[in-house]
């Protein structure tokens, strides 16, 4: 399986406009969670990095300005995506699978990297769900904070038994506003082959032996936590492997 570079932006890079060709072309983008390098099933039991159990129950997250670089030319796929990956990861045998996030272009006939935003940009960021009709991905009013006046990016939702009560308590883990967003680039793909994602969520939460403390910080609803919000985010990109 060959592993492939990629590179983490702090802002997006312009390139040229796209290829004019009338060849149609797809790309796949299959996203399988894991825990320290094993498929994650919800509601099944993990270890914590500080030695406690914990059960996952729900991630999802944005995608925004997914596009495509040949030789350097940019190729605009899709503005804006939602991603759930909490059904599809019920059980062993689907969490193996992933879930397959299929791209169609009609006019892209090639490509050898792969450009993405983790969360939504500044611009998209000023819009609220009212703003867009029920079919896109931003009309989702459970995705938004009022308050923030953001979407949220990232979804963590767990629980565990966090002050030794024997009762599982939640952790809420909701990541946004415009500091949040990372820009990501993909390279060496070849077109003919999926890009396997994987998110390793051992790795987000303990980092380089800095494990996040999720006893004193289990809800991220304020805005005085964005220090905590771009720690899991860069996390979150630290958790990422890309392999074709």
């Amino acid at each position: 399986m060959k592993y492939l570079n990629f590179l983490f932006l702090s802002s997006i890079l312009v390139f040229a406009s796209c290829s004019d060709s009338d060849e149609s072309a797809s790309m796949t983008m299959n996203f399988k969670l894991k825990y320290a390098d094993e498929p994650l099933v919800f509601f099944e039991e993990y270890e914590y990095p500080d030695g406690r159990s914990i059960e996952f129950t729900r991630f999802s997250f944005y995608l925004s300005d997914i596009s495509s670089l040949k030789d350097g030319e940019k190729t605009s796929w899709v503005r804006d995506e939602y991603i759930d990956l909490t059904a599809s990861h019920s059980n062993l045998s689907d969490a193996e699978e992933g879930f397959d996030y299929v791209l169609d272009n009609e006019t892209e006939v090639g490509y050898d990297a792969l450009q993405f935003n983790l969360g939504l940009t500044p611009a998209q960021n000023q819009t609220r769900p009212e703003d867009y009709p029920s079919s896109s991905s931003l009309s989702l009013t459970g995705e938004y904070w009022s308050n923030w006046e953001s979407y949220v990016f990232v979804k963590i939702e767990a629980r565990s038994d966090l002050d030794g009560d024997g009762i599982s308590d939640g952790i809420a883990l909701h990541l946004g506003a415009d500091d949040a967003m990372r820009s990501l680039i993909v390279n060496e793909l070849n077109p003919d082959l999926p890009i396997n994602i994987s998110i390793d969520l051992e790795k987000l939460f303990n980092r380089d032996g800095e494990v996040f403390d999720i006893v004193n910080n289990s809800r991220i609803h304020s805005l005085d936590q964005i220090p905590l919000i771009q720690w899991l985010m860069d996390g979150l990109v630290e958790s990422l492997e890309f392999t074709q």
